[in-house]
């Protein structure tokens, strides 16, 4: 892939560059991207690349431009997807399930199964992934009543 030598180079675990390699591939192909488009403007590919960047934002901790250096973008692109990550998701209900399934995988690959949780995790990473755990529906709820504000709005104007 051509991202991989990219991620190769961060600073960060080889457990986390598999990781993150991994969230990569997951996205473009959920969105059915073919490899030889994967630097194109095309929306389902910024719209991947927005969702992967808010994922590596939130559980990896990188910096904006260890994230930029993923997709050989500047820092200020990796600031712009992230701001964008709300509008995108509002907008189409395939991206928040490609985000949920990102952050499940990065979950599962961070801290492993569930029954390993509770016997090889302090309480104090048990409580910071429930933290997570519930940031992540806290968003997806303001997402669906953003877009439920919005769908009342067009109502509102056809009446």
């Amino acid at each position: 892939m051509v991202y991989s030598q990219n991620i190769a180079s961060l600073n960060t675990s080889d457990r986390n560059k598999d990781l993150i390699l991994e969230i990569v591939k997951t996205a473009f192909t959920y969105k059915g991207v073919e490899y030889k488009y994967i630097e194109s403007r095309r929306r389902e590919i910024v719209d991947a690349k927005i969702i992967v960047c808010k994922v590596l934002y939130e559980f990896f901790k990188l910096s904006f431009a260890g994230i930029g250096s993923v997709f050989n973008k500047n820092h200020a692109t990796v600031i712009h997807y992230i701001k964008m990550y709300n509008n995108t998701l509002i907008h189409n209900k395939e991206d928040v399930v490609l985000f949920n399934r990102l952050c499940d995988n990065a979950i599962t690959g961070i801290y492993g199964d569930k029954v390993d949780l509770e016997m090889s995790l302090s309480t104090a990473e048990l409580e910071k992934l429930n933290n997570q755990q519930l940031r992540r529906l806290i968003k997806e709820i303001t997402i669906e009543n953003n877009s439920l504000k919005s769908k009342l709005k067009k109502i509102r104007s056809y009446a």
